[in-house]
């Protein structure tokens, strides 16, 4: 039985973030045509074009590194679940960004890797939303986590 300061959400694509990411695409497509032409230009729409591709597959969970599940724990570990299936032990990170609108979770999967969790009000149901956003602010590191040998932040 899961103790009641351990969290689990399942997380769903976003169309929030599948426009925000669009548009900011678009406007990067945009700047280069006013700034650019020739050959430079579209190497530059190409890049941004797959950029945006990528991210979108991401945003609306067609990418297999797409989070389906997060769990966190308090003391400190995380573990998410992929496309595929597979569960990915990581530690929670120092940076996190918590709003009434947004939440990026940054999991650190070792010394130089992050796995950044971005999750919007579209993207998990609104009492697990909700859950994450308190979870969040109220976590504290545990004491003993600095002295862990290895420890990735």
């Amino acid at each position: 039985m899961q103790s009641s300061a351990e969290l689990r959400i399942e997380l769903g694509p976003s169309r929030l973030f599948a426009v925000a990411l669009g548009s900011i695409h678009c406007l990067g497509i945009v700047a280069a045509w006013l700034s650019l032409s020739g050959g430079p230009l579209y190497l530059t729409a190409a890049g941004i074009a797959i950029s945006g591709a990528a991210s979108l597959a991401h945003a609306v969970h067609r990418s297999a590194a797409a989070a389906e599940c997060l769990e966190l724990h308090p003391d400190g570990r995380a573990a998410w679940r992929d496309r595929r299936g597979r569960w990915h032990d990581t530690r929670l990170g120092a940076d996190q960004f918590v709003s009434d609108w947004l939440v990026v979770v940054c999991l650190a999967r070792s010394m130089l890797r992050r796995k950044w969790i971005v999750v919007l009000p579209d993207s998990a149901a609104s009492e697990q939303f909700r859950r994450l956003r308190v979870w969040l602010r109220w976590y504290r590191e545990p004491a003993n986590a600095k002295a862990e040998p290895g420890r990735p932040d």
